[in-house]
C-alpha cells in the first residue's frame, strides 16, 4: 500500500462493521452465534451487499488435500467474516481467523 492511500477495501469494510454494530445495538448480548449470523446477513443485504454463507475450502499440505474448512461469510466475494459470539476474544479465535 502506498503512503497516503486508504485501505484497499475501506468502504466495504466500513459497511460491514456498520452492519455488525447495528445488529449489536438492536439485539444486544446473550444469543447463539447463529442468531447473530442471521441478523447480520439481513443487515448486509439491506446495504445491497452480496453474502455467501459457509463456503467450503480445501486445505492442502505439500499440494495434498488434508481437510476442508468452512468460511462463515464471504461479503461481495472479497472479504471473509468469521463470526464469534463470545464474551472475550482469545488467541484461539485469532488463530481460527488466520487459518
Amino acid at each position: 500500500m502506498k503512503p497516503g492511500k486508504g485501505l484497499e477495501y475501506e468502504d466495504l469494510t466500513e459497511k460491514i462493521i456498520g452492519c455488525a454494530i447495528e445488529v449489536h445495538k438492536k439485539i444486544g448480548l446473550g444469543f447463539l452465534e447463529s442468531i447473530y449470523e442471521n441478523a447480520f446477513i439481513i443487515e448486509l443485504q439491506k446495504q445491497h451487499l452480496q453474502v455467501e454463507r459457509q463456503r467450503e475450502v480445501v486445505i492442502k499440505y505439500d499440494s495434498i488435500e488434508v481437510g476442508r474448512h468452512r468460511l462463515d461469510l464471504i461479503i461481495d466475494d472479497t472479504i471473509v467474516v468469521e463470526l464469534k459470539a463470545v464474551k472475550n476474544v482469545e488467541d484461539i479465535h485469532f488463530a481460527s481467523v488466520k487459518s
